[in-house]
């Protein structure tokens, strides 16, 4: 198994040439033909946000998310720009190194936060961090809207467990509280 591949990643191409059955999390994007993979709905999940984000009235939704080319972020970020040109707004998409450090999480945020926007979609949990401390640095509000819920779609008995007991979306998928998927800035 191999975790995240990138595109054409060496370690698919190894197990290719050494005849070895490959299964990844998460698709290797340059591959269309590719090995079996599994993988979340990223890109599902990221027109569920901004629909909701939208519904609570947000009329410009920024995106800040990762530079990397794993496929749950390539997804939701192809998504992101079809909802934006879908409905007709620009999109205002920041991407933070993927080193995980605090100060590429700052400088993405800082950057975004230049932009007029309502609301902030941050798949990548560990920007919200960085995204918080500007914000407050500058003197702007976050706050998640109201509602909001990551979803997770049951794969296996304890998520099934797990989500019976979690609160329903209007769109009938059981959901349960989410800590930062997104942040409004007033």
């Amino acid at each position: 198994m191999v975790v995240d591949p990138l595109p054409l990643d060496n370690r698919v191409a190894m197990f290719d040439k050494l005849g070895v059955p490959v299964v990844t999390i998460g698709r290797d994007v340059a591959r269309a033909e590719g090995p079996w993979w599994v993988a979340a709905d990223s890109a599902g999940s990221t027109a569920m946000v901004l629909d909701h984000l939208a519904e609570a009235g947000a009329r410009s939704i920024a995106m800040l998310s990762v530079d990397i080319g794993w496929s749950w972020f390539a997804d939701a970020q192809q998504t992101y720009r079809e909802w934006t040109a879908d409905k007709g707004t620009e999109p205002i998409l920041v991407l933070a190194r993927p080193d995980k450090l605090e100060t590429s999480a700052v400088s993405a945020a800082a950057e975004i936060l230049d932009h007029r926007h309502d609301a902030v979609y941050v798949p990548p949990q560990w920007l919200v961090p960085g995204l918080l401390l500007v914000a407050g640095a500058w003197g702007r509000r976050a706050r998640r809207p109201a509602g909001l819920r990551r979803c997770r779609q049951p794969s296996g008995p304890h998520q099934r467990r797990r989500s019976q007991r979690s609160t329903p979306t209007p769109r009938g998928r059981r959901c349960r509280p989410s800590l930062g998927v997104a942040v409004v800035c007033c």
